[in-house]
């Protein structure tokens, strides 16, 4: 039986068996069951991207090349 949270851009949000939910002071993210593998596989791929953007920038590339490099993440 799904449950209802209140949501910031809908009145209400659904969430079902099996949705993954992920709640700090900022709020909470609902995530599909069907979709949590791939949503988190994607996070882990923007993830590594942010570790090597900002490894590139402690060496001193600019912002400029690692946007030119990786684009907005």
């Amino acid at each position: 039986m799904p449950s209802y949270l209140p949501g910031a851009t809908k009145q209400s949000v659904i969430v079902n068996p099996g949705d993954f939910v992920l709640a700090d002071v900022d709020g909470v993210i609902v995530i599909p069951g069907e979709a949590v593998e791939k949503v988190l596989n994607e996070a882990e791929r923007l993830t590594e991207t942010e570790v090597k953007i900002r490894a590139e920038l402690a060496a001193g590339a600019t912002l400029e090349q690692v946007l030119a490099k990786y684009g907005h993440v």
